[in-house]
């Protein structure tokens, strides 16, 4: 059974592969950036790559932190690493916060960069304080994880991991889950653990949502509801606590 803290490695995987995606990737690593595209709200992730190129030359940056992603992900063009992170710099130190969560992604991972965690700590802190969903998930798992010199506190990270998931970020929804099933940094909340997890599923099928609280309902500590995955309980599951499916750092 794999615990919270060895799960988080999961939900990084969606922001990392917003952009970062590495051109021959696992199929897993291609499945999650392909559910991340699909309900991402920014108009720009939908736009056919002329169309993105086009707004980036009139000087849009929203655009243009769109064109640094698909070059950084080989997203209908060629992988172009060198050219992402100029894209990206360029539109960062414009105050762009999807090129600054970008960027700090690529900090990271020391994906075209050396890795720096605090540099992509920075960076995630800018996006954040303009009310960037993605970059306050990764404020909070940089704080609740202990990135960039941080000492650890679920207590800390809350209120950011709070902001992502109120602005609609599945990766912080399942965590915030996970955080009140097991009692990390909340008080436990089955109810809440149980609303977070139908929350990512009306975005899509995140197995490790589907796994949470199925054995949530199983134990019988939440009641199944229509749309929930599966069927309804036929029997009470006893047995020790099972911790939440959540992530690794």
């Amino acid at each position: 059974m794999l615990s919270l803290n060895r799960t988080l490695a999961g939900i990084l995987l969606y922001a990392f592969s917003v952009w970062c995606l590495p051109a021959v990737a696992a199929d897993s690593a291609a499945s999650d950036s392909a559910q991340m595209r699909a309900v991402d709200p920014r108009m720009e992730a939908r736009l056919p790559f002329a169309e993105v190129e086009r707004r980036a030359a009139a000087g849009d940056t929203k655009a243009q932190a769109e064109l640094g992603a698909r070059y950084g992900q080989g997203y209908g063009v060629a992988q172009d690493i060198p050219k992402a992170m100029a894209i990206l710099s360029a539109a960062a130190a414009k105050n762009d916060p999807d090129a600054q969560y970008f960027l700090g992604t690529a900090y990271a991972s020391g994906l075209g960069v050396p890795q720096s965690d605090l540099q992509a700590f920075s960076l995630f802190e800018q996006a954040a304080a303009q009310g960037h969903g993605p970059g306050s998930y990764m404020v909070a798992t940089s704080i609740i994880y202990g990135k960039a010199g941080i000492a650890p506190s679920w207590k800390s990270g809350m209120k950011y991991l709070w902001d992502s998931a109120a602005k609609g970020y599945p990766p912080a929804m399942l965590l915030l889950g996970a955080a009140y099933q097991d009692g990390n940094g909340v008080d436990v909340n089955i109810k809440a653990a149980a609303y977070w997890y139908r929350r990512v599923l009306s975005y899509y099928q995140d197995v490790r949502a589907i796994y949470n609280l199925r054995i949530l309902i199983n134990k019988e500590l939440v009641a199944w509801e229509v749309g929930d995955p599966g069927e309804p309980p036929v029997a009470t599951l006893r047995g020790p606590d099972t911790p939440a499916q959540g992530a690794k750092p």
